[in-house]
C-alpha cells in the first residue's frame, strides 16, 4: 500500500524502507527437527513469552540479536528499534 502511495505521489514522499517478511515457517515444513528450525522456535518462543511479560523492547530486541549477532538489539537507539526493521545497529 505504501508503494502504490508513492508511486501515486511521488512529490510527497521523501524515503520509503520496504521490508519482506521471511517464511520461517518453511523451515519447520521442511524438517521440524533440523537445527534451523529448533533456532527460530526459540526466537519465537523467548519472544512471546516476552511479549506476555509486558517487556516490549525485550521481545524486539532478542528478535534483532538473532538477525544480526548477540548484542545487536540492545546497541538500536530506543526510537529506531521501535520503527526499523532489523540492521538498525549496524
Amino acid at each position: 500500500m505504501a508503494l502504490l502511495a508513492a508511486l501515486a505521489d511521488p512529490a510527497r514522499v521523501e524515503s520509503l524502507v520496504l521490508f519482506e517478511p521471511v517464511l520461517f515457517s518453511l523451515l519447520t515444513a521442511e524438517d521440524p527437527a533440523q537445527a534451523a528450525a529448533l533456532e527460530i522456535a526459540a526466537v519465537r518462543d523467548d519472544t512471546v513469552a516476552a511479549v506476555h511479560a509486558g517487556a516490549l523492547e525485550a521481545s524486539g530486541a532478542r528478535f534483532v540479536d538473532y538477525c544480526d549477532g548477540r548484542g545487536a538489539g540492545h546497541a538500536c537507539p530506543r526510537h529506531a528499534a521501535r520503527r526499523s526493521p532489523p540492521r538498525c545497529g549496524t
